[in-house]
C-alpha cells in the first residue's frame, strides 16, 4: 500500500472526548495528591539560591531535631567528602 492509498486518519484533526472530564469538572477526579497511604513520608528538596554554586557542606543538624522529620538526606550524610584540590562530580 502506497502512502496515496493509505486511508484518512480519524482522529486527527477531531476534538476527542475526555474520559475524565466529567469528574474533573465537578472536584470529584483523584489526582496523585490526593492519595494517602499507610506510613507516606513527604519530601522536600532545598536548592541553592544561587546559580552554579558549589556546594562545600550541608549541615542538617536542625534537620534532624525537627518532629516529624523522618531523615535529612543529603549528598553527604554528616560531614563533606575530603578531596585534594577540585572536588569530583557525583
Amino acid at each position: 500500500m502506497s502512502v496515496l492509498e493509505r486511508p484518512p486518519l480519524a482522529q486527527i484533526g477531531r476534538s476527542v472526548p475526555r474520559r475524565d472530564a466529567h469528574e474533573k469538572l465537578r472536584g470529584a477526579a483523584q489526582f496523585v495528591g490526593d492519595f494517602v497511604v499507610p506510613r507516606m513520608v513527604h519530601g522536600k528538596v532545598l536548592r541553592s539560591p544561587f546559580a552554579h554554586a558549589r556546594v562545600l557542606a550541608v549541615d542538617a543538624s536542625e534537620a534532624e531535631r525537627l518532629t516529624g522529620c523522618a531523615s535529612p538526606a543529603s549528598r553527604w550524610r554528616r560531614s563533606p567528602p575530603r578531596t585534594s584540590g577540585r572536588p569530583r562530580r557525583p
